[in-house]
């Protein structure tokens, strides 16, 4: 019998916390270790707050110590590099010492003796699951650097948040005593490094907490004065080492830095007085500048800088004028003055700041106008200084146009540093150009590129591709092929090594005099990387690279600065080059008005239209609704992801909709969306609204095929019976087996090839071949290989039986590589098992063209029980849910489009095997494999989630909860039954009492009641 979530006469279907209110603490610092050094013998270094004792470590080639002085010595006997040797000295904390924390503070008073040979990678301390090698799961650890410039530099990293860096550019003193403060907060999102009482890094992205360790798998060496990597072991003293559950504020480090190690708490006393500074106080529009907001505290000497402490409100008299950002941060929205104000405590000070705009304006035009010769001129700088010079088989064609054939040396060279800063005084750049790519166009042909190297690798560029493969045409006329589109910035050499960029579709081959604009407006209130294509943005992403990443020492049209890409093929019509970003309405504006005119007026406003698409929306058909500004000279321009735009969703338990417009439905029904806009003219913001209706229908999903493998394959539902393969594998000594209503696959940890493991068949027709369809499977998965997988459906046909070498395919991979190691047998951990990835269609017959995932990101526990649910909408988009039952965590993780069961021709279809012949066998159970037509409803896939696989939910009532006023509000759906019972219990578990909740009601097509916030936690059930 099958236990996992279901209950026995009761479905749990929702779980809510009911929270009395928000309310703001000043916690006290929580200090969670503590190790003084004071023991003057033994090996063991007392932890005096919560016993978690360390062990100091000695070997023939290094000795660990107490010097009966309060210190802790390292000494490193040997003159080799010691990074791998286990005879060395250090000292080991217990495993999991950072714990479970949200926030950290790690503090240590240490006197090193850095390195002579340049080598800065000893460790001050480092926690991991490494075992001198390197990392796999998670990691942080501080360098001491070395005494030949080397800094003191942190990093934390998990596989699924990366690297979280703070570099620093500090040296520690050299055989000196060095006080060492780390503080990294989740819910704030900083790090910060200080070192001797100076803040030395911050880093405002950080993501890597305890939690996030704890999540990943947890830190299984800990150590002071060892590398989880192969690095040098440390010579060092250690007067003090500290760990809080907390980030200590910079008031703190000043306090106990200006202190001795053995002072414990150190006090900073009362802060008198706060003084605010900006490095300036007229900002142009667009920019930002970052305070000093400076701290005199009774018992510091000196003052210290606060502003990003979580106690320090900032605001603004007026934000269309100048914003401010939880970092006291001021950037320039509009003209006019504001006063920014800080606040700490009781204590309050103010700045005036004056905002001015830079008008965009154009710098160079080209409009290759002439008839002859080999020059391009430049109508805005008309020294002559700016001129292009065509080159190899470019010509003008007499009609305002530039030809170019695709021949090597065929280009239009354009003078060095036309994008220098001091011309480019906006800090942001707007390249816009009309062209025609031929068909016939190769691979990572340009458009434009602008860089400073033009050899084998480009470098610190910015570029734009039609394409990024060989397209041609076929005899009908047809195209075929020719990539993607692409544009991007690099800050390195060779430049592919570090871009921000975007590859889509579709390409630009074979359009008519395209209207392309690329803007880079690195700006801190902007860091926008942008494509407009005939007046529409495209594409766009957060750009991390500032604007003296670009060095255009060589300014190419139509040319490459990579000699290996192809050559240009194709027409130019008009190529421009402006002093700052275009927003926009003036690219709508310029596009409406042709590439002949340099009209940027969008003139007067007419309408603001929301664009819902066709109705009703069936279930799994994402959809974005889409805001329109209309004006007397410009129309449709759309406004999506503008940040004065918010939309609402007047019933959430209909569609719930973001401020982009993506909207999510939850349940079948018709929810009205408001759009509200804030056009920005100037300095004055105008708001307009707008309302559309929304119609959902139901997912009508039906099931056609279950498996419940009860005793064999069969299908419950359609008949399409499933057939046991049994693989010829090394060490298979059965085929699949079934007990306890679980599928055994019987494949030994990690055998493989998949196409000799055991399996089961089905039938490839039990997929639909067009519409909607769902896949849901609750599945146990251990000790898999790479390459895993619980289901595959595919087409390959180049072998009898097929062998699974490509084509078009659909699986659920569960294990896939992620640059570490293949776990041995019975290894802790399934390989990013957590990135399952939904593969859509490969058109190359042998699966040489990448496929498309989904994945969810992080690691799978081996052994964990999980459910997954794959969604394919009637539209082609794929929604990935998976939840890791044993965890207790999961939701949706990706969704991706373009894959319609249409484009599938499927001729086998696997549980357990992968669609790969030479992937790994698959190890483990599965309890239950089920096919439905239709898309299913977010909200129905966690309603079966939380059934399990033993119980059909097709009549039960889904369940929703929302917060109004000081009551929780929960509503459940009628579907023409009155047998369920809300219940309510403080807590979960052995310990919970169920008690009837009173008062419910029919509102509409639903029951609700409304419950008060009582002020502690309160679960809810339905029960019958």
């Amino acid at each position: 019998m099958k236990t996992y979530n279901s209950i026995k006469h009761k479905a749990l279907i929702w779980c809510i916390t009911a929270l009395a209110g928000m309310q703001v603490t000043a916690w006290a610092d929580t200090l969670v270790n503590r190790y003084s050094f004071n023991e003057t013998g033994g090996i063991i270094a007392t932890d005096s707050v919560s016993g978690a004792n360390a062990t100091l470590h000695s070997g023939t080639e290094g000795t660990a110590s107490f010097n009966g002085s309060g210190q802790a010595v390292l000494f490193q006997n040997i003159s080799e590099d010691p990074s791998t040797d286990t005879n060395a000295a250090w000292i080991t904390l217990p495993p999991n010492i950072l714990s479970n924390y949200t926030a950290v503070t790690i503090e240590a008073w240490t006197i090193p003796t850095l390195d002579e040979t340049a080598n800065p990678w000893t460790r001050i301390w480092d926690f991991g699951d490494g075992s001198g090698t390197g990392q796999t799961v998670a990691d942080v650890w501080c360098r001491f650097g070395d005494n030949s410039g080397d800094s003191i530099e942190l990093d934390s990293w998990t596989g699924t948040a990366g690297d979280n860096w703070n570099f620093s550019g500090a040296t520690m003193n050299d055989g000196a005593e060095n006080h060492v403060v780390w503080t990294g907060d989740a819910n704030t999102h900083i790090a910060k490094l200080y070192l001797n009482g100076a803040l030395v890094s911050t880093f405002y992205n950080f993501s890597n907490s305890p939690a996030a360790f704890t999540a990943a798998g947890g830190t299984t060496n800990d150590w002071l004065g060892r590398s989880e990597f192969a690095d040098p072991l440390a010579n060092a003293s250690y007067d003090e080492f500290r760990i809080y559950s907390n980030a200590i504020s910079a008031l703190q480090v000043a306090a106990d830095y200006q202190g001795t190690p053995d002072t414990y708490p150190a006090s900073y006393g009362t802060v008198t007085s706060i003084v605010l500074s900006y490095g300036s106080t007229n900002i142009p529009q667009g920019s930002s500048q970052t305070p000093q907001l400076l701290a005199s505290a009774t018992g510091l000497s000196g003052t210290v800088d606060i502003h990003d402490d979580p106690g320090v409100i900032w605001t603004s008299s007026s934000t269309n004028v100048a914003s401010v950002d939880l970092h006291g941060v001021v950037t320039g929205e509009g003209s006019g003055s504001a006063t920014i104000i800080g606040t700490y405590g009781a204590l309050s000070v103010t700045q005036a700041v004056s905002v001015f705009s830079l008008p965009v304006t154009m710098l160079h035009r080209y409009s290759f106008n002439e008839t002859s010769g080999s020059t391009a001129h430049d109508s805005i700088d008309t020294s002559g200084n700016s001129d292009g010079t065509l080159n190899g088989d470019a010509a003008f064609d007499g009609n305002g146009q530039v030809h170019l054939d695709g021949t090597s040396g065929t280009w239009v060279d354009l003078p060095a540093h036309l994008l220098d800063a001091s011309h480019v005084t906006a800090n942001a750049v707007t390249i816009q150009l009309w062209a025609t790519p031929s068909a016939v166009n190769g691979a990572y042909t340009r458009l434009f590129d602008f860089g400073n190297i033009a050899g084998a690798n480009g470098a610190n560029y910015i570029y734009c591709a039609p394409n990024t493969a060989i397209g041609t045409t076929n005899a009908d006329g047809s195209l075929s092929g020719g990539g993607s589109m692409r544009f991007a910035v690099s800050d390195t050499s060779p430049g592919d090594t570090s871009e921000d960029g975007v590859t889509f579709n579709p390409n630009l081959l074979a359009h008519t005099n395209i209207d392309v604009v690329i803007v880079f407006n690195p700006n801190p209130s902007r860091k926008y990387l942008a494509m407009y294509t005939n007046g529409v943005l495209a594409a766009s992403i957060t750009t991390t690279k500032a604007y003296s990443a670009i060095v255009d020492d060589f300014n190419f049209i139509g040319r490459s600065t990579y000699s290996g890409d192809s050559w240009y093929n194709g027409s130019f019509n008009e190529f421009r080059i402006y002093n700052g970003e275009l927003n926009k309405f003036q690219i709508a504006a310029s596009d409406q008005s042709g590439v002949d005119a340099t009209n940027f007026n969008v003139g007067t406003f007419t309408s603001f239209a929301l664009n819902a698409g066709s109705q009703p929306i069936i279930a799994g058909d994402d959809r974005q609704i889409q805001a329109i500004m209309n004006f007397s000279l410009v129309t449709n321009v759309v406004v999506n992801g503008d940040s004065t735009l918010a939309f609402t969703s007047s019933s959430t338990n209909v569609a719930n909709i973001d401020n982009a417009g993506n909207i999510t439905p939850v349940n079948s029904g018709t929810t009205t969306i408001t759009g509200i806009y804030g056009y920005v003219s100037g300095g004055t913001t105008t708001y307009y609204t707008n309302t559309v209706a929304v119609t959902f229908l139901s997912s009508s999903s039906t099931l056609i095929h279950r498996y419940s493998f009860t005793t064999d394959a069969s299908d419950s539902v359609g008949g399409a019976n499933g057939t046991n393969v049994m693989g010829s594998n090394s060490g298979i000594t059965s085929g699949p087996t079934y007990s306890g209503g679980q599928l055994q696959f019987n494949n030994p940890n990690f055998s493989g090839p998949s196409s000799s493991a055991n399996y089961v068949s089905l039938p490839p027709s039990v997929l639909p071949t067009s519409g909607g369809a769902t896949i849901e499977e609750w599945f146990t998965m251990t000790g898999s290989g790479f390459f895993t997988e619980s289901y595959a459906f595919g087409n390959d046909s180049d072998a009898s039986p097929p062998t699974g070498a490509g084509g078009e395919y659909l699986a659920h991979t569960i294990s896939a590589p992620q640059g570490g190691p293949v776990p041995s047998g019975g290894g802790n951990h399934v390989v990013q098992s957590h990135d399952g990835y939904l593969v859509g269609p490969e058109l190359d017959a042998f699966g040489t063209t990448p496929g498309i995932g989904a994945g969810g990101g992080g690691y799978l526990d081996n052994g964990d029980t999980c459910f997954s649910a794959t969604v394919i909408s009637a539209d082609g988009t794929l929604s990935y849910y998976l939840y890791d039952i044993t965890a207790g965590l999961g939701g949706l993780q990706q969704t991706i489009s373009g894959y319609p069961l249409s484009s599938f021709n499927f001729t086998h279809a696997y549980l357990g095997r992968s669609a790969f012949a030479t992937d790994n066998a698959t190890s483990g159970s599965m309890n239950e494999f089920r096919i439905y037509t239709g898309a299913k409803y977010s909200s129905e896939i966690a309603a079966d989630f939380h059934a399990g696989p033993d119980t059909l939910l097709s009549s039960a009532p889904l369940v929703y909860a929302s917060v109004s006023g000081g009551n929780v509000v929960i509503t459940w759906t009628t579907n023409g039954t009155s047998a369920y019972t809300l219940q309510s219990s403080a807590v979960l578990g052995s310990g919970a009492s169920w008690s009837t909740v009173g008062g419910a009601s029919v509102v509409g097509s639903n029951y609700q009641a409304t419950v008060p916030i009582s002020g502690s936690s309160q679960f809810f059930r339905l029960s019958h």
